[in-house]
């Protein structure tokens, strides 16, 4: 069985692009709210809400990009409409001004998409630079790839098709090292989800809201991963299925940013009264915060690592328990300070933040 034609590959692709875009614009408002009201309520950085908002952008723009391209290779030109397209060689063509930008916004926004995960990376694990080393020499090696290959695209003659196999393996390289980040990055996450939840376990009454995180972060990694590989191994091969699923790699890298705010901000409130409680907050952020946003007269530090106060910034987990006993005061934790008070208090007050 031969590979698909070029024309075919790219037509197939811009289908996929318009669908992924499409569920991309039904997350984009429900992001932008809790990022928004976020921002009112609790001083969000503008950080987060301006990423978003270039996302948009670039997603929007390129999807234009891509309908302008469509057009321009399938449709007829001529005064009378005597000159029949030719796509195949329209979209052979790697150095027209929309072919560099549509390479451009899509090597932009994944570098975009490898720093976020990274940056995450860091504030979940306590400012640790030993722990983001490789993830950020990944980066590093990811941005410089994915600038050359741009730039030697940009000013490379039509048909020159050695330099164009060069530039065919260094955009493999280039997500090669983006594959690598998302998933080393997903991984140290979802570790250190992992490892707090089990640690907090013996003071929690349940466990579903880090589920919950823990499940939204897997399935956003694997989900973006797994379009990553299927490049990755198309362009191996050398087949140009690889276009279909460049094409609206986009719209999934933005998709995949707003479903792990939605998806964490989602059925992670959690609201429940027992006997030895009166009130249970719990609360999932994944973004960074100017001030603490505190319930109750409970305030937490890090669970597990130094200076970890709440509103530290990035990804963040936050689990909130505001308790009434007739014992008294349960232990609470602040900054450098501890004060431990009433043995027999068993389900301690805490803010778990990673």
């Amino acid at each position: 069985m031969g590979d698909i034609p070029l024309p075919n590959a790219e037509l197939l692709g811009f289908w996929f692009q318009i669908l992924a875009t499409g569920v991309y614009y039904v997350y984009f408002p429900q992001c932008m709210s809790i990022l928004w009201n976020k921002r009112r309520r609790d001083s969000l950085s503008l950080w987060f809400p301006g990423v978003c908002l270039i996302m948009f952008i670039v997603v929007t723009v390129e999807l234009v990009n891509g309908m302008v391209r469509a057009y321009q290779a399938f449709g007829v030109s001529g005064a009378n409409g005597e000159i029949a397209p030719d796509p195949n060689l329209y979209y052979a063509n790697s150095s027209t001004p929309l072919s560099l930008l549509k390479n451009s916004m899509i090597v932009a926004l994944a570098i975009i998409s490898d720093f976020i995960i990274v940056y995450r990376t860091f504030i979940v694990w306590n400012f640790s630079f030993l722990v983001i080393a490789i993830p950020a020499g990944l980066l590093c090696a990811d941005i410089a790839f994915g600038i050359w290959a741009t730039y030697t695209l940009a000013h490379t003659p039509f048909g020159d098709t050695p330099i164009l196999e060069e530039v065919a393996v260094r955009v493999k390289y280039f997500f090669i090292f983006t594959f690598c980040i998302n998933m080393l990055c997903a991984g140290l996450i979802c570790f250190r989800i992992w490892r707090i939840s089990k640690r907090s376990s013996p003071w929690t009454t349940s466990d579903r809201t880090t589920s919950r995180v823990f499940e939204v972060v897997t399935e956003s990694a694997a989900f973006y991963c797994a379009h990553l590989f299927a490049l990755i191994v198309s362009d191996a091969l050398g087949s140009n299925v690889f276009f279909i699923f460049l094409d609206f790699l986009p719209p999934v890298t933005a998709l995949v940013f707003s479903m792990l705010i939605v998806g964490t901000r989602t059925g992670t409130k959690i609201q429940t009264t027992a006997t030895a409680t009166s009130a249970h907050l719990t609360d999932s952020r994944f973004w960074p915060t100017t001030r603490s946003s505190m319930r109750g007269p409970t305030q937490g530090s890090g669970f597990g690592g130094a200076g970890g106060g709440v509103g530290a910034g990035g990804v963040e987990i936050n689990l909130e328990r505001v308790v009434r006993t007739d014992s008294g005061v349960f232990p609470t934790r602040t900054g450098a300070e501890s004060s431990f008070v009433s043995e027999q208090s068993k389900v301690p007050d805490f803010t778990m933040e990673v």
